[in-house]
């Protein structure tokens, strides 16, 4: 659903699959995340889940 948003709104992202991508997945782990998605942006704080009003946020900022 937040990728499929994400491609509604014209928000470039890159997909990391953490089911295929160990690597990403502790990653995450260490940064103390234990849900996806996560969506980083370099002029916000992380949007964790599905956040809809958080997308909006982002798209008018």
């Amino acid at each position: 659903m937040m990728k499929r948003l994400l491609a509604q709104k014209g928000i470039e992202f890159k997909e990391v699959n953490v089911d295929e991508d160990a690597t990403a997945l502790e990653e995450l782990k260490a940064q103390g995340y234990r849900s996806v998605p996560v969506f980083f942006s370099p002029d916000q704080d992380p949007i964790i889940g599905f956040a809809p009003n958080k997308v909006k946020d982002l798209v008018l900022s």
